[in-house]
């Protein structure tokens, strides 16, 4: 490692320190770093708009800021900001990205960039932290399900969390990580689904799969994801899946059928949807738009229908705060723009 590179790293790592990042990440049940925050605690405002082909661009003026094609997927759009944070901890001069995972021949700056955003959005502590949490090991981290299901919660992109795992050498093999780059997670999100009755629900969004390693940790979906619990189904025992929630939260639960064929007759009786001891995924969704940035909670339970309460078991807590990047002012930066202006009023 150069000694440029090794100072991006450097800036990076001492800024996580600087803001006790990792400790809060623990305290608070969280999985992802949130760039936005950095830039705002900084005084870095950052602009989402729709623009051509421009990703991002940091502008060193008096008040510096970065600037973010809002029309590309959340986790570019996460990854664009911490490179442009790059730019702006490191010194840089206004810089204009029409990419940001630049190959060895481009120029220093713009890889240095890379390096500060990999280095602080996927330090070598987090993602073992993850798979910790979710029971994942090395091989699993080879496997592109796992891998998705991993970037939702660094809040990056696939192919950037594939790139992380070639960096941090847990993707050891040049065959697997081009084969993990050829595969999209269009494809993936097919795959969750296939074999089920989805009713059509659209899969625009990301597909969370969620189960008892998650509980009690902070989901960060977008208002247009799709959340599935994966569950223990015991419904030949009389026990059926329900939801809690907050009235404000509006979630709602159903399962995800499994279509009856003949191939599934040994299994499944003709007007099951689920065999006994299998698993069933239940679809989590909203009713309405949730407020973005605000902490919902819900819980899933087992309770024997037709039964007096206190037949409730198994109860799993979930906890989500729905992200959104509309055009305008990012949420980060308008808070810390409405906080200082109610310091002045005061």
């Amino acid at each position: 490692m150069d000694r440029s590179t090794a100072t991006a790293v450097r800036k990076a790592s001492e800024l996580i320190i600087e803001m006790d990042l990792k400790n809060a990440l623990h305290k608070n049940n969280r999985t992802r770093i949130n760039p936005f925050y950095i830039a705002a605690t900084r005084g870095v405002e950052v602009l989402l708009r729709p623009l051509d082909k421009l990703l991002g661009a940091f502008l060193n003026d008096s008040v510096p800021g970065i600037l973010i094609n809002s029309e590309r997927p959340a986790g570019l759009i996460t990854m664009t900001c911490a490179h442009e944070l790059g730019h702006f901890f490191l010194g840089h001069e206004a810089a204009f990205d029409f990419e940001i995972d630049y190959s060895p021949s481009a120029l220093e700056i713009e890889r240095l960039a890379d390096t500060f955003a990999y280095s602080l959005l996927t330090p070598s502590w987090l993602i073992p932290y993850i798979s910790n949490i979710k029971g994942w090991g090395v091989s699993d981290l080879n496997n592109a399900e796992h891998i998705y299901q991993l970037s939702l919660r660094l809040g990056i992109s696939y192919t950037a969390t594939v790139l992380a795992l070639v960096r941090q050498k847990i993707i050891t093999q040049y065959s697997v990580k081009e084969s993990l780059l050829k595969t999209s997670p269009a494809s993936i999100k097919q795959r969750i689904i296939s074999g089920y009755s989805t009713d059509g629900f659209s899969v625009k969004g990301d597909i969370w799969l969620v189960d008892d390693q998650d509980k009690h940790f902070v989901i960060e979906p977008k208002i247009d994801d799709v959340i599935l619990a994966k569950l223990k189904n015991k419904s030949s025992s009389g026990f059926i899946w329900s939801l809690e929630c907050s009235v404000d939260a509006g979630f709602q639960i159903e399962p995800l059928l499994i279509p009856f064929d003949e191939s599934r007759k040994n299994h499944f009786n003709e007007d099951s949807a689920v065999g006994e001891g299998e698993d069933v995924l239940m679809r989590i969704k909203t009713n309405q738009h949730p407020n973005v940035g605000e902490l919902f909670e819900f819980s899933v339970y087992e309770d024997r229908i037709f039964q007096r309460s206190g037949s409730v078991t198994n109860k799993k807590i979930y906890k989500t705060e729905f992200h959104s990047f509309y055009p305008g002012l990012e949420k980060s930066s308008k808070d810390r723009k409405c906080e200082r202006i109610s310091q002045k009023n005061d």
